[in-house]
């Protein structure tokens, strides 16, 4: 993961650069999205090395940006596939869109948390759980939530490269390491 952070870091610092209004980040964010969520399988990610799917892949990119966002995919938005296609960077546009995205929280002052849990979390543990990190953090916070049941109990959170492990599992696994 954090190889393919390094490389997706200046393509998403690039395109953020480019973005110069809230019109244009909207807009990138959402192809980005989309194009991330479309390469985001196991079946396509091993045929992007075949000219011809790349192609496929693009013309069906193309027919899910118009649908989502009711805009087909822009010179620009082409023209930044091509030169990842060109570096064989394409495998690293989820990470692009992911790290673009928290250039546009930082820039907002929001920080982006991720949070696991064994069970799905109520809206009262959500507020909850927003309102003390944003005390601890000291910014606004905008918290993006999964469940995983291997977690036994508890919840893991992670922000700006911190870990917070309240999990029942990660509480067994330290006690385990005391006691060797």
């Amino acid at each position: 993961m954090a190889q393919t952070e390094t490389v997706a870091r200046p393509y998403a610092r690039a395109v953020f650069g480019r973005a110069v209004n809230q019109a244009e980040q909207k807009q990138w964010l959402e192809f980005l999205k989309i194009s991330a969520e479309l390469l985001n399988n196991s079946d396509v990610i091993k045929r992007l090395g075949l000219p011809s799917f790349v192609h496929d892949w693009k013309n069906w990119l193309n027919q899910l940006l118009s649908e989502k966002r009711k805009q087909a995919l822009s010179q620009e938005e082409s023209n930044f596939l091509n030169l990842l296609e060109e570096h064989n960077r394409l495998i690293v546009l989820p990470q692009i869109a992911e790290l673009y995205e928290r250039l546009l929280y930082e820039q907002d002052n929001v920080c982006l948390v991720q949070v696991q849990s064994a069970q799905t979390l109520t809206p009262a543990e959500v507020e909850s759980l927003t309102q003390t990190l944003k005390r601890k953090i000291g910014r606004n916070v905008l918290l993006k939530t999964s469940v995983n049941p291997e977690l036994i109990a508890g919840v893991l959170i992670e922000y700006d490269g911190q870990v917070i492990d309240q999990t029942l599992k990660g509480r067994i696994a330290t006690f385990a390491r005391l006691l060797d």
